[in-house]
Order: C-alpha cells, then sequence, then structure tokens
C-alpha cells in the first residue's frame, strides 16, 4: 500500500457484531434496520 493510500484511510472503522446459531460475524454494515443479520450470514 502506498503512502498516499494509506494516508486516505478514515481513522475510525465502525463496526457491527452479532451471531446467528452461535457463529460470530463482523460487518462494517452497522446499519442493522437496512442490513438484517441473518440475511448477512
Amino acid at each position: 500500500m502506498t503512502d498516499k493510500a494509506w494516508a486516505e484511510l478514515p481513522d475510525e472503522l465502525f463496526i457491527r457484531e452479532f451471531s446467528v446459531k452461535g457463529i460470530v460475524y463482523i460487518s462494517t454494515f452497522v446499519d442493522a434496520t437496512v442490513y438484517f443479520k441473518k440475511s448477512l450470514a
């Protein structure tokens, strides 16, 4: 990764953690009203 590309990355990344049937998932789709956990799993 170039220095320029690294500098353009955000300082923070928001994630959502959830589980379905005992499996833990981590996603950057944080809006649970739009992205349902069962459809992401």
